[in-house]
């Protein structure tokens, strides 16, 4: 299976701090291991950046699995963004945070991981072993699992498109 730049970009970094099955998945060990500060609050999570070191600020009054989420998010605002997006302009922003949302749901529940489970057909019991294995909420299981039925469906298509254009090409050959 070939993989997007963004879940390259996650398979790199996870390998590089050597978390490389889901039970390594821990946000707090991660921070450690990246240099990045991490604190609770009673406010909305936030990702503050200043110089080269990173603080993430967490919503204390989050489950487990949701701080999960919003740890990614305001990873990739740490490593991916420039600047403070206090005066930004509004799409430029929003791009940003659909970014973040992108790279979380990889980083919660990694492509190369993913690919390794056994997971069941019936969407239920498989939405149910996602969330059990990443510690994610029901929305980010069922997103990464259509996300990742999507690529499968779109490598059978494309090997299918290589298919007749090799036969295609064949045929060409006859004729010259």
């Amino acid at each position: 299976m070939y993989y997007t730049s963004l879940e390259s970009y996650v398979y790199k970094l996870l390998h590089s701090i050597q978390k490389i099955k889901p039970e390594h998945l821990a946000f707090e060990e991660i921070a450690k291991k990246l240099d990045i500060e991490l604190e609770y609050w009673n406010r909305s999570s936030e990702a503050v950046i200043n110089g080269n070191k990173g603080l993430i600020l967490l919503n204390q009054s989050l489950s487990k699995k949701e701080q999960n989420f919003e740890f990614g998010h305001e990873l990739a605002h740490v490593l991916m963004d420039c600047g403070q997006q206090y005066g930004m302009p509004d799409l430029f922003r929003e791009y940003q945070e659909w970014k973040a949302d992108s790279f979380a749901l990889h980083f919660c529940v990694p492509t190369f991981m993913l690919e390794d489970l056994d997971i069941p057909h019936d969407i239920y019991k498989a939405t149910r072993l996602v969330q059990k294995i990443f510690n994610v909420t029901t929305e980010v299981a069922i997103k990464r699992l259509k996300q990742l039925e999507n690529k499968r469906q779109e490598e059978i298509i494309l090997e299918e498109i290589r298919r007749k254009s090799t036969e295609r090409d064949r045929i060409l050959n006859l004729w010259y």
